[in-house]
């Protein structure tokens, strides 16, 4: 929520100083997008605390980039159209997803990651396990706490 606020704030700070409108709030994208890089490094954070840190933070990036990016098409186009815009928008997240979710289904079956816990085999879960260090059992391919 506050990287929300943040987000609009600078956005509307940078539009009163005399900015386009569109170029304030790509702008704030931006540094909202390299805020958001060091999310890569988590894994590798030593504590929970350092890692529930980095997360809050890269939430916080997301939601200054979200408002922005939601809020272009009304630069953009106007009133009259904007929704017909924000909708396009989140139809081509959705869109994005649809291709990006079989070949990531692909790679997590090449990994021979085995079941998962409950028999679901969506990513997140198979995440989990590997996490967890939980590595598949060479004799059945399946991973024996997570079956």
């Amino acid at each position: 929520m506050l990287g929300g606020f943040g987000g609009g704030w600078l956005s509307m700070r940078w539009v009163r100083a005399g900015w386009p409108a569109v170029t304030a709030r790509t702008r704030v994208c931006l540094a909202g997008a390299l805020l958001a890089l060091p999310t890569m490094v988590i894994p590798l954070l030593p504590t929970a605390g350092w890692a529930v840190t980095g997360i809050s933070l890269s939430i916080l990036a997301v939601s200054a980039v979200s408002v922005n990016v939601y809020t272009i098409p009304l630069d953009t186009f106007g009133g009259a159209r904007a929704a017909f815009a924000i909708s396009m928008l989140v139809a081509s997240y959705g869109a994005a997803q649809a291709l990006i979710s079989p070949l990531s289904e692909r790679w997590w079956t090449r990994a021979d990651m085995g079941r998962v816990p409950g028999g679901r085999s969506d990513a997140v879960s198979r995440l989990w396990c590997f996490a967890a260090g939980v590595n598949p059992q060479p004799d059945t391919g399946r991973i024996d706490p997570c079956a």
